[in-house]
C-alpha cells in the first residue's frame, strides 16, 4: 500500500474498537459475515440464454459462498434479481424475465441496500453504546462530538453525488462564517467597538440554488423524480426552465445545456455537473422483492436488515426505538434528496447549540508518502477546505488588533517624543490615543476619510485594525526604521571613514617622522 498502512494491524484496531463498544462476538461475526458477503456479490456473474434473459452463472465460484454466507437460496436470489413483476389492470402480477445488463444493476442495487441497513445498524448501535443516560429526565447530559465530513470535490465528471458533498461543505462553510462572525462581535462588543458597517461574505444564495422550496436544483429534481414519464432529458429541460437565468451561482449557458449540465459557483469555485441517471439515483427505490429475499434467510442477523429495509407496515419491534424511528424517517422520505436534506438541516441545528472549532486536515502529496510536499496540491485543499475564504471572513473585519502594550511598543517608533512626552501615569492608552491621531494625519492622501475614522478603533482593552489602515501603519513604521536605519548606516560610515582618515593621518605622519629621524641619524654618523 502506498500509505504504508498494515491491514492487519488496522483490523486488530477495528476488532478492538469494537469490543470496547461492546459488540457482542455474535454481532461481529455477523456484521463480518455480511460485509465479505458483499464482497463475495460484486464479483457475481450472469448469463444472457437470450437478449431479454439472464441468469445467475453457476460457474462462477463467489455464488455459493454468498448464498453461504447470506443464508440464501439459489432460487430465491435468481427469482429476485433475473425477473420482475408488474400489475396487468391493477390486480393480476405478471412476471417477466430481466436482460441480462438490469440483472446487473439489480445485484449492484442490492448489495447497496445490504450495505445501507448494516450501516444504519451500526450507527444506530455505537450510539447507543456511547450515549449518556442522564440521572434526571430533564436535565440534558454534556456531550463532545467529532464531526469529519468529505472535503469539497470538484472531479472531471460530478454528479449528484459530488452536489450533495459541496451541499454540505457549503452549509458548513456558512456555519464556519458565522462561527467566525459571532467571535468578532462578541469581541468588539466587549470592547466597545462599532462593528455596524462591516459586512461578512455570506454563500446563503449558494445554499438557495442547491436547496430551497420552488426553484432550486434538489428542489426540481425532487418534484420531477415521481412524475409519470420522467427522465433525465425531462428534469434538466425543467431545471433550466425555472431556475434564474440571473444567478450569479446557477449558470447554464448553451455549451451547457447542449451536454445537460450546469454549473454552480462555490465558495471554493465553480464546479461543473453533469445530470445523466439524477433521477434513477434520487429514487433509489428498494424492490419490495429483494426486502423479502433477505427476510426469506435462515441468518436472523440478515432477517434483521430486511426490517430496516422495510418500506411498508410498522417495525415489528424486535428493534430498539432509535432504530425503528429511524425506519419510521425513510418511510417518509422519498428521495435521496429529501433524506439528504432532512439530515444536514438536523445537523446544522446540532452543530448550531454546541460550541464548534474547526481543523482543516491537509495532504501534503497526493502519493501519501513523508518528506513530499506539493504546492499545488497543497494550495487547491486550501481552496477547497476553505482556508482561502476563511482568510476573506477575518480580512472583512478588524484583521489586526494588538493590546495597548503592544501597539504602544509597535507603533511608538512613529512619534518617539510625543509619546515619551506622555507620562507613564498616563498610562498605555493614552499613548495609542497619541499615535492613532497622530498617525491618521501622516497617512496616505488615498484612503478615504471613511476608512480612516473606521479602520483603526481604541477599544478599552485592544487597538484594532482593519487591513488597509493595518498595510498604511506598516508602511509608515517601516519608512521610520528604514529612515533611522539609514541614517545609523549612514552616521556609522562616517565615523568609521573619519577614523580612517585619521589613521592614514597618523601613518602618514609617522612615516615623515621616522624618515626625518634616518636623515638625522645619517648625518650625524657622516
Amino acid at each position: 500500500r502506498r500509505d504504508c498502512v498494515d491491514d492487519q494491524e488496522e483490523f486488530d484496531n477495528l476488532i478492538e474498537s469494537m469490543s470496547l463498544l461492546q459488540f457482542y462476538p455474535d454481532q461481529v461475526r455477523d456484521i463480518m459475515r455480511v460485509s465479505v458477503s458483499c464482497m463475495h456479490a460484486l464479483n457475481l456473474t450472469f448469463t444472457a440464454p437470450s437478449e431479454d434473459e439472464s441468469d445467475l452463472d453457476d460457474a462462477n465460484p463467489h455464488l455459493q459462498k454468498f448464498l453461504s454466507l447470506m443464508g440464501l437460496e439459489r432460487k430465491d436470489l435468481h427469482d429476485t434479481i433475473c425477473f420482475y413483476e408488474i400489475l396487468i389492470a391493477g390486480r393480476d402480477k405478471q412476471r417477466r424475465n430481466q436482460s441480462k445488463a438490469n440483472a446487473e444493476k439489480g445485484m449492484e442495487a442490492f448489495i447497496k441496500s445490504i450495505y445501507n441497513a448494516m450501516f444504519t445498524y451500526l450507527v444506530d448501535t455505537i450510539n447507543q453504546r456511547i450515549s449518556i443516560q442522564s440521572s434526571k429526565s430533564s436535565e440534558q447530559s454534556a456531550s463532545i462530538g467529532i464531526l469529519d465530513i468529505f472535503g469539497f470535490e470538484s472531479f472531471q465528471t460530478n454528479s449528484l453525488e459530488q452536489l450533495m458533498i459541496n451541499y454540505c461543505n457549503e452549509a458548513m462553510q456558512q456555519l464556519f462564517n458565522a462561527v467566525v462572525f459571532k467571535s468578532m462581535k462578541e469581541e468588539y462588543d466587549r470592547e466597545g467597538i462599532d462593528s455596524s458597517f462591516i459586512s461578512f461574505p455570506d454563500n446563503q444564495d449558494a445554499l438557495d440554488a442547491i436547496d430551497n422550496k420552488g426553484t432550486s436544483v434538489l428542489s426540481i429534481l425532487n418534484d420531477m423524480s415521481f412524475a409519470p414519464g420522467t427522465n433525465d432529458e425531462k428534469f434538466v429541460s425543467n431545471l433550466y426552465q425555472r431556475m434564474d437565468p440571473k444567478s450569479t451561482r446557477f449558470i447554464a449557458n448553451p455549451l451547457h445545456q447542449g451536454k445537460r449540465m450546469f454549473v454552480i459557483n462555490h465558495y471554493a469555485g465553480p464546479v461543473e455537473y453533469s445530470t445523466e441517471k439524477w433521477i434513477e439515483k434520487n429514487k433509489d427505490e428498494v424492490p419490495r422483492a429483494m426486502v423479502k429475499l433477505l427476510e426469506s434467510s435462515s441468518n436472523s442477523f440478515v432477517k434483521m436488515l430486511a426490517l430496516i429495509l422495510e418500506v411498508e407496515g410498522d417495525p415489528n419491534g424486535s428493534l430498539n426505538s432509535s432504530l425503528s424511528s429511524s425506519i419510521s424517517r425513510k418511510r417518509n422520505q422519498k428521495t435521496v434528496a429529501k433524506q439528504f436534506s432532512s439530515q444536514l438541516t438536523k445537523l446544522r441545528t446540532k452543530i448550531g447549540d454546541t460550541t464548534p472549532y474547526f481543523v482543516r486536515c491537509i495532504k501534503p502529496n497526493q502519493q501519501l508518502t513523508p518528506d513530499n510536499y506539493c504546492h499545488k496540491v497543497v494550495l487547491d485543499q486550501l481552496k477547497s477546505l476553505g482556508v482561502m475564504e476563511a482568510v476573506r471572513v477575518s480580512r472583512s473585519g478588524f484583521s489586526k488588533s494588538y493590546t495597548h502594550e503592544e501597539f504602544t511598543r509597535r507603533y511608538q517608533v512613529l512619534l518617539p517624543g510625543k509619546v515619551r512626552a506622555a507620562s507613564d501615569r498616563e498610562g498605555a492608552s493614552k499613548k495609542c490615543k497619541i499615535i492613532v491621531n497622530e498617525s491618521l494625519s501622516m497617512m496616505s492622501t488615498n484612503i478615504s476619510k471613511e476608512e480612516r475614522e473606521k479602520g483603526i478603533q481604541l477599544g478599552s482593552n485592544k487597538v484594532f485594525l482593519r487591513q488597509q489602515l493595518s498595510d498604511s501603519l506598516d508602511r509608515l513604521r517601516n519608512k521610520v526604521i528604514i529612515n533611522a536605519t539609514v541614517a545609523i548606516q549612514t552616521g556609522s560610515r562616517v565615523w568609521l571613514a573619519r577614523n580612517e582618515l585619521f589613521r592614514r593621518r597618523i601613518e602618514f605622519h609617522s612615516k615623515k617622522i621616522q624618515a626625518q629621524v634616518r636623515r638625522n641619524i645619517a648625518a650625524r654618523r657622516s
